[in-house]
Formats: structure tokens, sequence, C-alpha cells
């Protein structure tokens, strides 16, 4: 029987009081068995003592009253003395009210996981302008070979702040004093299973190793979809490492995906395993060889796939 959970029972049903102060190893209360103290149930003086950790002949649970000399090593028989119920069948609620207790406890550790796994945006939305509003960013689409259709239809827009916004601090409800991520970014809207869940943004007109600034937490969970092709047919799809990557791909026609560079995560591979052709166009680089070389180590089993190397550009 858990120590704490006789305590909190016995209080709950009005037969223990509050604690009164902590003596050593001792919790002290005023003595349950008022008809040994008169009838009182509030002692000037708290003379009930419960311990709560192990010592050599006074384990935990052990009670006594230094007034009325009621005691016993063994909290069960505290609870049977007040509730009027044998040991043996308060072992058996106890033993009952633990299995429920565990399961909870599983369910929600679960939820728990479940609710880590969501993907959620680390900032606000950048403050932003439609993209036609600067011909640098019109020039590097154009020039990537991605067209005003393609713009209208990924929803792009353009971030010309000195700054991308702060993150914020979602357990503390805050901000850190200063963004050190430099805007002048084009801004791509992710969604997700028919929400939208953050952005991506790629820096165009200076050099950054920041190049692409995606402020979002567990993205191992999902792809870069824009094209829904994840919700359509399971045959054939093809997976690359960024978004230009996805925008070119379908522009030739090719239902494909982006897996947020290299690495593909077990998550990820669960959800290609759905698919009877699973084709990785990675860079040919060497982030790109490793990125299928896990692949094949790690999801070979899993997945029914291959690997197509481009010429370099």
């Amino acid at each position: 029987m858990d120590l704490h959970q006789v305590i909190d029972d016995l209080q709950e049903r009005g037969l223990l009081g509050r604690m009164r102060s902590r003596s050593g190893d001792n919790i002290q209360f005023s003595c349950p068995f008022v008809d040994n103290h008169g009838g009182k149930t509030w002692q000037k003086s708290p003379s009930f003592g419960i311990r709560d950790t192990d010592a050599p002949g006074r384990p935990a649970g052990a009670w006594n009253c230094f007034s009325c000399h009621s005691g016993s090593k063994d909290i069960a028989d505290l609870w049977s003395l007040l509730t009027g119920q044998t040991v043996d069948e308060a072992r058996e609620e106890f033993s009952q009210a633990e299995v429920l207790i565990d399961t909870v406890l599983a369910a929600v550790h679960k939820l728990d996981e479940k609710i880590n796994l969501v993907v959620t945006c680390l900032t606000d939305w950048p403050k932003t302008t439609p993209l036609e509003s600067c011909q640098l960013a019109k020039d590097y689409l154009t020039g990537r070979g991605v067209g005003p259709e393609q713009w209208e239809k990924l929803g792009l827009e353009w971030c010309g702040e000195p700054n991308m916004p702060m993150r914020v601090d979602k357990k503390h409800d805050k901000d850190y004093e200063k963004s050190s991520v430099k805007g002048n970014r084009i801004i791509i809207p992710v969604w997700w299973q028919g929400r939208r869940i953050g952005y991506s943004s790629r820096a165009v007109g200076y050099e950054t190793d920041l190049k692409y600034y995606r402020p979002m937490t567990n993205m191992q969970t999902t792809f870069y979809d824009p094209y829904d092709v994840l919700t359509g047919a399971r045959g054939l799809v093809f997976v690359v490492e960024g978004e230009f990557d996805v925008w070119a791909a379908n522009h030739e026609g090719l239902p494909t995906v982006g897996s947020w560079g290299s690495g593909l995560t077990r998550h990820q591979a669960k959800i290609l395993a759905r698919f009877h052709n699973v084709v990785f166009l990675y860079d040919p680089d060497k982030a790109g060889v490793r990125g299928v070389a896990r692949v094949g180590d790690m999801f070979g089993g899993m997945l029914k796939w291959r690997a197509l190397w481009l010429p370099t550009g």
C-alpha cells in the first residue's frame, strides 16, 4: 500500500486531520483516535506521527501516538482501525486503486508522447508583404525556375524586415531579447494534414550559413508536402531534400515530397511505408549519399525503395 495514498484517502474521508508539523522522519498530526483524548479532534501539541522513511526496526508507514500509545508498524493497520475494513480488504482496495492509477499514468504518458510529436511553430508569423513587392525575390525565384503561377499556388510571401520574429518560449510565455536570424527572406507556408503548422524561409540577396530557417518543433514527423501527395494514391512517390527540389520535381510531373534534408527519420519512414514505390532523389553530395545509405541500413526492410542519382546541378 502506498503510504501517501493512504494518508490522502484518510484525509479526504475526514478520518485524519491535516499535517501539523514534521519531527525528524515523522509527519505529525492530531491523533485520530479522539476517544483516547477525551473527544478532542485538535490537540495543542500534535502527538501522532507517521514515519515516511525506512529505518532499522521502524519501516515507512509505522505510526504511533506518544500520548495514548496506540501504534503499529503497518499503515494498513491504521487504515483498518479508522475505516472498519479488515487489513486484507484494505490491501485489496489499494491494490485495485494502484492498478487504476498505473493505467491512467500509462494513458497520460501515451498522450504526452502524442502531443510531443505535434509540430508547432516557435515564432509568430513574420511581417510579410506580397511577393510581387520585392523585385529581388521575384528575380531569384525566376532564376530557380519558379514562376508566378507557382508563387500563388504555394502561398509564398516576402519578409523584408531586418530580423525574423523572436522565438516565443511557449512554456514560460516570454520572448527572447532579440532574434539573431536575419530577415529579407522568402516565406514558405508549411501545411500538414490540413492545417498550417508553421513556415520555412529562404534568405535572398546575402550570404549566410542559415540559408533556410524553419522555426518548428518535431519536424521529423512530417514532410514538406504542398501538393498533398501523401493524401493521394499510394503508388509512386519521390523523396527529395528541400523545398525548391519539391517544386522542381512536381513541375516535371513527379509526385514529390521533401524530407527537410537527407536524414530520413523512423516517423517519416512509417509514412512512406504505405507507398508501393519510393524513389529517393537526394543530392549527390556526401550528405545525400550518407542519407541514402542510412535508408538502406535502417529502413530497407520496411520500404520498397530505390535511389536515383542525378548529375550535379
